[in-house]
C-alpha cells in the first residue's frame, strides 16, 4: 500500500483555538496511507519569498506530529522548520484564507500539478466570490449581487422572504 506526503498551506496568523486545521491534520495523521504531514505558513516569515512574491519554490515546513496544537505564538508553524522543495510531497492540502492573489494561484499550478492539490485553485478561483452564488440560484435562498445602496433597496422591497 503506497503512503503519502502531504504538505499543508495554512495562515497561522488569525488562527484561532476553534480553528479546524489542528483536529483534521491529526485525524489525517493516523490514516494508513499517511506517511507524513507538514505544514508551510504564509505568516512565517522565512516563507515571504515563496508566498508573497512566488520567488521561491522552497519553502520552510513544519511537521505535523503528537505535538501540533494551536498556540496564539504560532510555535507549531514555526518550531522544528526545515527547507523543503514541493516535489517531496505527493499532494498539497490547501488552507489558505482569503485574499490569495491570482498570481500566486498562477505560481503554485506552475510549479505543482493542480491535479494533486486538495482545494484546487481554480476551484478557489471560480467559487470564492458572491457571482458564483448566482449560478446556484435554484439551491439558494432568493438573492441578488448588489453593487450599490439602491441595488439593496430595490431587492428588499422586491423579495417576499424580506
Amino acid at each position: 500500500m503506497q503512503k503519502f506526503r502531504m504538505l499543508v498551506l495554512t495562515d497561522h496568523a488569525a488562527h484561532t483555538r476553534e480553528n479546524s486545521v489542528y483536529a483534521l491534520l491529526h485525524e489525517l495523521r493516523k490514516h494508513p496511507r499517511c506517511e507524513q504531514i507538514d505544514t508551510a505558513s504564509r505568516s512565517v516569515p522565512k516563507n515571504a519569498l515563496f508566498f508573497q512574491h512566488g520567488l521561491q519554490r522552497s519553502l520552510f515546513v513544519a511537521p505535523v506530529d503528537d505535538g501540533f496544537h494551536f498556540r496564539s505564538d504560532g510555535l507549531a508553524f514555526k518550531n522544528r522548520l526545515r527547507q523543503a522543495s514541493l516535489r517531496e510531497y505527493d499532494v498539497i492540502l490547501l488552507r489558505l484564507p482569503h485574499p490569495v492573489p491570482d498570481e500566486f494561484w498562477r505560481f503554485l499550478t506552475g510549479i505543482y500539478p493542480e491535479r494533486q492539490i486538495i482545494n484546487r485553485p481554480s476551484g478557489i478561483q471560480l467559487t470564492s466570490n458572491k457571482h458564483f452564488l448566482l449560478q446556484l440560484a435554484d439551491l439558494c435562498p432568493p438573492m441578488q449581487l448588489c453593487k450599490t445602496e439602491e441595488d439593496i433597496i430595490g431587492f428588499k422591497t422586491s423579495s417576499p422572504s424580506c
